[in-house]
């Protein structure tokens, strides 16, 4: 009695040919690269909104150095708020572009 070699590959099932695997190691970078992207865009939605928060504040104490009842002077808030308004933009842009490339990685 003879016993047919068995392969590794089942005739049956066509995504475990030998042809599908470079497939689904494609597939498995791509879902590892959207999920970065997922965590990137969700760090950058977060930084986005205490930036935010924290320009406002600085926009209030300029208010308040004009008027004289801030112990800064306009000069070093508004030296800060820049700090903070290029930040702003910094992390705008960055969630922008993450959120594109979780469009065309979708796609």
């Amino acid at each position: 009695m003879t016993r047919s070699k068995k392969t590794r590959f089942s005739k049956n099932k066509p995504d475990q040919s030998p042809y599908f695997f470079p497939y689904i190691r494609v597939k498995r970078q791509v879902n590892a690269s959207t999920t970065v992207c997922q965590k990137q865009l969700k760090l950058a939605k977060t930084e986005y909104a205490k930036s935010c928060k924290e320009l406002s504040k600085w926009e209030n104490l300029m208010l308040d150095s004009i008027e004289g009842s801030c112990v800064f002077t306009p000069e070093q808030v508004k030296k800060r708020m820049d700090a903070v308004q290029q930040s702003v933009d910094d992390l705008g842009n960055r969630s922008r572009a993450c959120s594109s490339k979780l469009l065309r990685q979708q796609n």
